[in-house]
């Protein structure tokens, strides 16, 4: 009886698994995104490339990318932040693949993100943070009079917590799908 049972789910399991694509397609957006790292509120730059590794269905894909950020702190030129996280996501609808005619859609993901502020200027800053740890990602996209764009949001926790830096960091960013 228990291989009866044992074949009825792994011919189930395979009936699910043949329906997967392994299609490697790029995808990338840039924008503008903004954190609550410091009192002064860093803004920045964002590019976020991504490889969809895997096609779950015609809307929908996994992929591993990043949302790297380069922002600037405390006025012009004051301090410099680096953002490189490294995430996999689930993505749906609009823009999940080359291929999607989907008009709204989105994505969640977990990863891993490093943070990192120096100071830019002449005289030393006591402003050096290092953050590091587990974060969650989540958005949405969508064509809003006919502009291709993105709305994202991640949530860090710091796991470098005893240098004084925030235990949470909050990014925002508004990108632009390029392809």
């Amino acid at each position: 009886m228990k291989k009866l049972y044992l074949f009825a789910i792994l011919f189930s399991l395979g009936g699910v698994l043949s329906n997967l694509k392994a299609q490697v397609t790029f995808s990338h957006s840039a924008g503008v995104f903004s954190t609550n790292l410091t009192s002064n509120i860093p803004a920045g730059l964002a590019y976020s490339p991504r490889v969809n590794f895997l096609e779950l269905t015609d809307e929908s894909t996994l992929s591993f990318g990043t949302h790297l950020g380069l922002g600037i702190t405390g006025g012009w030129a004051s301090d410099l932040l680096v953002d490189v996280p490294l995430v996999v996501e689930y993505n749906f609808g609009h823009a999940s693949s080359p291929y999607s005619d989907a008009l709204f859609g989105g994505f969640v993901g977990l990863g891993y993100d490093y943070m990192h502020i120096e100071s830019l200027g002449d005289e030393p800053s006591t402003l050096r943070q290092s953050i590091h740890g587990p974060m969650v990602n989540a958005g949405i996209r969508a064509i809003v009079l006919e502009v291709p764009f993105m709305l994202r949001a991640a949530y860090t926790l710091n796991l470098n917590d005893h240098q004084g830096n925030p235990t949470n960091v909050l990014v925002l960013g508004l990108l632009f799908n390029l392809n």
